[in-house]
């Protein structure tokens, strides 16, 4: 992959740092993520079972074959666990899988990944009961109709 010529433009010195945060040190264009709520709880529920043991970062990162950096990653939600790390991380520290999700609740964001579902929600909530009988049967025939498409095709 060819690197990008990347000049961050006109605008003040907030603008292009800003600009400049999704451009690798080799000149690459990096992937910006925004930490999911669920990120962010686990992450903290990993922080305070941590310190309830009294490791440290060091000590726990030790106990699974990482480095002391990593487990701060996860702490701040800026990398998500894999599935089979949090599982050895549980064992690490003594608790089930569950321990880290106990007391999450699920945001809009969660429950709607896509803008255009809680948008078609909303709308859907502001028709009458007999708009919305018409436009289900609408998107029902029109599934049926992308699901026999679909099925010819292969």
């Amino acid at each position: 992959m060819q690197p990008l010529n990347f000049h961050p433009g006109p605008g003040n010195d907030k603008e292009r740092k800003e600009k400049m945060k999704h451009i690798s040190k080799d000149g690459h264009l990096a992937t910006v993520r925004k930490a999911r709520l669920v990120d962010v709880h686990v992450g903290e529920r990993l922080r305070q079972r941590r310190q309830q043991a009294d490791l440290s970062k060091s000590a726990l990162a030790r106990k699974v074959g990482l480095r002391w950096q990593q487990i701060q990653k996860y702490e701040s939600a800026h990398n998500r666990i894999p599935a089979s790390r949090l599982w050895n991380i549980a064992k690490a520290l003594d608790v089930p899988v569950s321990y880290f999700f106990e007391g999450l609740k699920p945001s809009i964001d969660d429950l709607f990944p896509q803008a255009e579902t809680f948008e078609l929600l909303k709308a859907w909530n502001r028709m009458p009961k007999t708009q919305r009988k018409l436009l289900l049967g609408l998107v029902r025939d029109m599934a049926q109709m992308t699901k026999q498409a679909s099925t010819s095709q292969h």
